[in-house]
């Protein structure tokens, strides 16, 4: 547009040229000249906007389907803003981005609605916590926060001659706006905009009093154009943060080897678009401050879109796993899609599940009890909950993975007994518990739920689910962790299940995971050991010290449980005793730190770092 603008200029500078022609020029050339002069420009014009339009057509890419914003109400924080400010606003950020053709932007009738059914609302502060909860609300990607945090105008010079008066006035806004992922609760970007423009007006004099006539409405005076300046920018520089940023999206129903997205022709969904499939794990909690700081992400797999409906799509499978309903797919460029499928085909070690489906068999074949005996904390008031939701779910997770499952009416009669909550903490009484059950297998332990908040009339909870997978024949523990997990909802009963489903859930999948692991072709049974070091003096003290213990051989896996105040703790997979492993820690080569053994025993050993 801007070549047009100029050829356009020049041909109006080339046709007041003509008019100063001598007056006898004119008269002979005039009545052909003229308009075969402007029937030429027409013309020009034509071919350079054609073109122009050509170059802008082929230089739109195809970055996936729009992705879905939320504009969270505008929080106006600028002394002597005019009311009804954050609507105009608000209508002016959805427009330009929806003229930017990136987005699909939620309107506020269908923020309304959907909050209304839920009831909570966006206005006032959109925190990281909180953010996934309204994403997943509203379905959306992104979520946008805007802050006006200046907003002013100030005359900066008047002039009078008789009746007319000639003004200065400047007009200064400044914004601020922060870019959650929905997915995560993360802050993607933030960006400060800010706009000073000084527009000259006039107006009589008329009794005292002044009339303009130069400024017509809001728009055109210096507030107004400095607030188009700044929305301009920031809409500008939403764009621009987003492009890299894959399309996201659920896998609505999963099949053995297609999947169906959540996403279709009204987003913007084209066929032969790669996706790339994710498993969302744990939830990973600041040690620190307690907050979320997103979910762990597992690619699985990689498929492509061949149907396209009205608001879902169907995607073929082409390597890897489909994965299950609720996991996430992601937009994938077709120039980036060879490497995915490649990373998808190479051979992994549970393919070895499918060919050694004797092993399988057996570890399918062993019974196994559940008890997780369940508290719910409010205002510390801890009530027992009869029907156990952890427990529940890990039930559920592990007769879908095809185990057997020891009927829980048995269980409901002692979980609440002395001996299940000494089962919980000493594995001797655990065993003894399992053989009442005729069981090969037990996984026993605690789940907590508590009250957190009230958010806008809905109920924010928290949970921790703790267990231990022991082998009622060796003693062994197979298996350990505890998982944390948070849930928003109308009521707190309901809330407070949904957090214990979401941790179960995870810690189910990391157990079944651990089972078959216990069966490689030599049977070696891992143990879980607990390793607690104290002293550490900086983060890369601790980095050395798992660095040290994944060198150690017969240690399979290392996790660490938390840091925080130079104390942290580490679970082990080992194939070995813990004394083996004291012994070859307390002989390791450290060079940041000496290591004090503190105590040991079967399952846990205690460090001190000097």
């Amino acid at each position: 547009m801007k070549v047009f603008l100029r050829i356009f200029t020049l041909i109006l500078e080339g046709f007041r040229v003509k008019k100063r022609r001598r007056v006898d020029m004119f008269a002979k050339k005039s009545s052909k000249s003229s308009p075969r002069f402007l029937l030429e420009a027409v013309l020009l014009v034509a071919v350079v906007l054609c073109c122009e339009l050509v170059v802008a057509a082929s230089e739109i890419e195809f970055y996936g389907p729009k992705k879905r914003v939320a504009i969270a109400d505008v929080e106006v924080r600028a002394p002597g803003a005019p009311r009804g400010l954050a609507d105009s606003i608000e209508e002016m950020l959805i427009t330009s981005l929806h003229q930017s053709g990136r987005f699909i932007v939620l309107e506020r009738s269908a923020i309304d609605e959907i909050l209304k059914e839920q009831r909570l609302s966006l206005s006032g502060v959109i925190r990281p916590d909180t953010a996934v909860k309204v994403g997943e609300l509203l379905g959306t990607q992104i979520l946008v926060k805007t802050v006006v945090t200046e907003f002013a105008e100030e005359k900066i010079g008047t002039v009078q001659l008789g009746p007319i008066v000639v003004s200065v006035v400047k007009g200064y806004v400044a914004m601020d706006m922060r870019i959650f992922d929905a997915n995560t609760g993360v802050i993607i970007e933030s960006r400060r905009a800010e706009s000073t423009i000084s527009e000259t007006g006039g107006g009589l004099l008329l009794k005292g009093r002044e009339m303009g006539i130069n400024i017509s409405d809001y728009e055109k005076t210096a507030l107004g154009k400095a607030v188009r300046e700044v929305i301009d920018e920031l809409a500008d520089f939403l764009v621009s943060e987003m492009r890299p940023v894959p399309w996201q999206g659920r896998v609505a129903i999963a099949e053995p080897s297609k999947v169906y997205v959540n996403a279709g022709f009204d987003v913007g969904m084209q066929s032969d678009s790669y996706l790339e499939i994710f498993e969302r794990g744990r939830e990973i909690i600041d040690p620190a401050t307690g907050l979320s700081l997103g979910f762990q992400k597992t690619g699985i797999g990689v498929a492509i879109v061949e149907e396209v409906d009205e608001k879902f799509s169907i995607a073929s499978l082409l390597a890897g796993s489909t994965g299950s309903d609720g996991d996430i797919v992601e937009f994938v460029r077709a120039e980036s899609v060879a490497g995915i499928i490649d990373k998808y085909s190479v051979y992994r070690p549970e393919d070895d599940r499918e060919v050694k489906g004797d092993e399988r068999d057996r570890v399918l074949s062993k019974s196994i009890v559940v008890m997780i005996p369940e508290t719910h904390i409010r205002r510390r008031v801890e009530t027992r909950i009869p029907d156990p939701a952890a427990e529940t779910e890990i039930i559920k997770v592990l007769v879908e993975n095809g185990f057997n499952v020891v009927d829980q009416i048995k269980v409901a009669e002692i979980r609440y007994s002395e001996i299940a909550f000494r089962a919980i903490y000493d594995v001797r009484d655990a065993i003894s518990l399992a053989r009442q059950f005729d069981a090969d297998m037990i996984i026993i332990g605690e789940a907590f739920s508590e009250w957190v908040d009230d958010i806008h009339n809905m109920v924010s909870c928290r949970a921790r689910v703790e267990a231990r997978i022991i082998d009622m024949n060796t003693g062994r523990i197979l298996a350990a962790d505890g998982i944390e997990g948070s849930a928003l909802d109308v009521t707190e009963a309901i809330a407070s299940k949904k957090a214990l489903r979401e941790a179960s859930t995870s810690l189910a999948n990391y157990f079944v995971d651990q089972l078959f692991a216990q069966q490689p072709d030599e049977h070696v049974v891992l143990e879980q050991i607990e390793v607690l070091i104290t002293g550490l003096t900086n983060y890369g003290q601790l980095m050395e010290f798992e660095a040290a213990l994944e060198q150690i051989e017969g240690i399979a896996e290392v996790h660490r449980q938390s840091y925080a105040g130079g104390i942290a703790r580490l679970s082990l997979s080992s194939s070995i005793r813990a004394s083996e492993i004291t012994d070859a820690l307390y002989s390791w080569p450290f060079d940041s730190l000496d290591l004090a053994v503190e105590y040991f025993s079967s399952s846990k050993i205690e460090l001190k770092a000097m």
